[in-house]
């Protein structure tokens, strides 16, 4: 969960403890910050994050997103 966090802050550095649930619904993150994330997690744990991966409930909160990237580190 670490590493999501260090990555998430490289993207959105006023994102915190108290934001952190609410990232699509509370705009902390863009569509922009998803992008430029999604290639951020693609290259620094090797997984493709396919255009069905890309939805609100994937990206709104750090457990959902350790929870995606984890997924799809299981399936390789």
């Amino acid at each position: 969960m670490e590493d999501v966090w260090m990555i998430l802050r490289q993207v959105e550095p006023d994102v915190d403890d108290m934001n952190c649930g609410e990232l699509i619904d509370g705009r902390i993150l863009d569509s922009f910050s998803v992008l430029e994330l999604i290639g951020r997690l693609e290259d620094y744990f090797e997984i493709r994050i396919s255009p069905g991966e890309v939805t609100a409930a994937n990206f709104n909160s750090v457990r959902s997103i350790c929870a995606m990237v984890q997924r799809l580190r299981q399936g390789e």
